[in-house]
């Protein structure tokens, strides 16, 4: 039986949450939109990150975390008992329409902001989303990353699509969005030759990067405190990336290990914000390296933004996290030889780019020296206006973030 949706005088905002990067991109809309005097809830639909700290600082500002413990017992315990594929997604959709349907008319939401992802989202987000489009609430999908790679098959599943089809992967289910917002024209781009329509595509800038949030969330960010800036030696970072997007392991570890073995040197390994197994190294690996005294391995717990501010140089191959270095000034090498993929970053003048191993150490040996190589503000300035602001000199990036739930909530400021 179908239960009718009521909603409440108060129009609220819903951001549903699933994963770290999820945190890192879509808070910094949540939070812009409770300080403009909005109405925020969320849910986080896989893992509870409530002792994250821009959880906490989402939370100051009056966004609300909604509990909903039924729809957890049954996605968590009773439908991991349900065999048939068939008859799980039945019952999906009578948790959707029952239980995920209550709480979406008790919230009084008037809008649903997920990360990017299919129609219905991922893991517990299709019991809210589900109901709510039924109903004709607004469902805005706005970006968990950033897209920086230049060629479609930057993964081995992208990979495979695109060699037994001779396409990319079809997105065009995702056009049941209200709107899927992008960074820039490139990620558009993509969308639309995934099928995508341009219609439903708004360019809106990075929130992550854009210089408001930039300088709240690296004056939150805590691992400054572990790591502070200053000391005798030159401190190298390098950020490790997805191993399934095409990068040589062996090639990596390999320079690992000649940059520990450079005098003067203290080398931070830091891991995938997905895990050991995605994206680190193996606890063997992790072994061998912390052999010597002048390296450390830093979970993806510790917050990146800091490392990079007490680091003299990072080294980045296929991670947006580069994005960071660049608007904070550290220079970034960017090791081509670890991965076939192409990115935005490859030639841009805004990174040093070293073919090999053997350019990678000759280069750090010269950012040692009296000589250090720095990219010239005026190439930095274009990089970052056409990648992180949507290709606009000045924009309010949160605002239009803002502006466009305000509009599809039919809110007022």
């Amino acid at each position: 039986m179908k239960v009718e949706l009521k909603i409440m005088d108060r129009k609220t905002v819903l951001f549903l949450f699933r994963t770290y990067n999820d945190i890192d991109h879509i808070v910094p809309i949540a939070w812009k939109a409770a300080v403009s005097g909005i109405s925020v809830n969320y849910i986080f639909t896989w893992k509870d990150f409530s002792d994250d700290y821009r959880i906490r600082y989402l939370s100051s500002v009056g966004a609300e975390k909604v509990e909903c413990s039924l729809v957890n017992v049954y996605h968590n315990v009773i439908r991991k008992k349900i065999p048939l594929r068939r008859v799980r997604a039945l019952f999906d959709r009578i948790i959707a329409h029952t239980l995920g349907r209550l709480i979406v008319g008790r919230q009084g939401v008037s809008a649903v902001v997920n990360e990017w992802s299919g129609p219905v989202g991922n893991e517990m987000a299709q019991y809210f989303i589900r109901p709510a489009r039924s109903n004709g609430i607004p469902i805005i999908s706005v970006p968990h990353g950033h897209r920086i790679e230049v060629n479609w098959d930057m993964n081995e599943e992208v990979a495979r699509v695109v060699g037994e089809t001779g396409k990319p992967p079809s997105l065009a289910n995702r056009n049941l969005y209200t709107w899927y917002v992008v960074q820039n024209q490139l990620v558009k781009e993509f969308g639309e030759d995934s099928g995508i329509r341009s219609d439903k595509l708004r360019i809106l800038g990075s929130a992550r990067y854009c210089a408001e949030w930039q300088r709240i969330n690296y004056d939150l960010c805590l691992s400054n405190k572990r790591f502070p800036t200053g000391g005798d030696n030159f401190r190298v970072a390098v950020f490790l990336r997805h191993w399934e997007y095409h990068i040589d392991r062996g090639a990596c570890l390999e320079l690992l290990e000649k940059i520990s073995e450079i005098k003067g040197v203290e080398l931070l390994i830091v891991g995938h914000t997905r895990g050991r197994e995605v994206g680190g190294l193996t606890e063997s690996e992790e072994a061998a390296i912390l052999e010597r005294k002048n390296t450390r391995y830093i979970g993806a717990g510790d917050q990146s933004s800091s490392i990079i501010a007490c680091s003299d140089l990072i080294f980045c191959y296929g991670t947006s996290i580069a994005f960071e270095a660049v608007v904070q000034g550290v220079v970034i090498c960017n090791p081509l030889f670890l991965t076939s993929n192409s990115t935005i970053f490859d030639g841009s003048g805004v990174v040093y780019d070293a073919d090999s191993i053997e350019a990678a150490l000759r280069f750090i040996h010269n950012q040692m020296g009296s000589l250090p190589w720095i990219p010239e503000q005026r190439v930095v300035n274009v990089f970052v206006e056409t990648h992180l602001y949507g290709g606009k000199k000045e924009t309010d990036v949160l605002g239009n973030y803002n502006n466009l739930i305000l509009s599809e909530a039919n809110l007022s400021s």
